[in-house]
């Protein structure tokens, strides 16, 4: 009866050491073997209030109309000439 007990014991004890150095080895591999994910939580959020100044201040900063200047030396010139054809064509009223 004692050596069945002993036996019983020794059992549960190499099992526990069996399950122990399988979790040891697991958290070995674990650690060798894939990259640690780091959340920056300060730098994240400058980030975010960098980009949502940047999309604030292009709302506010209205798009160029013209690409050049000549571009916009033309434009004046034809509302010009249709100003001058409009007027033209009005009669003056009595």
């Amino acid at each position: 009866m004692f050596t069945a007990s002993l036996q019983i014991v020794c059992t549960i004890c190499i099992s526990l050491f069996i399950i122990y150095v399988g979790h040891a080895l697991w958290n070995v591999l674990k650690d060798q073997f894939s990259i640690k994910k780091k959340k920056d939580l300060v730098n994240i959020q400058t980030e975010k209030y960098k980009k949502i100044i940047e999309n604030i201040q292009k709302e506010r900063d209205p798009p160029a109309l013209f690409e050049n200047e000549t571009d916009r030396f033309e434009m004046k010139t034809e509302l010009s000439l249709f100003l001058q054809e409009l007027t033209a064509t009005i009669e003056p009223l009595p």
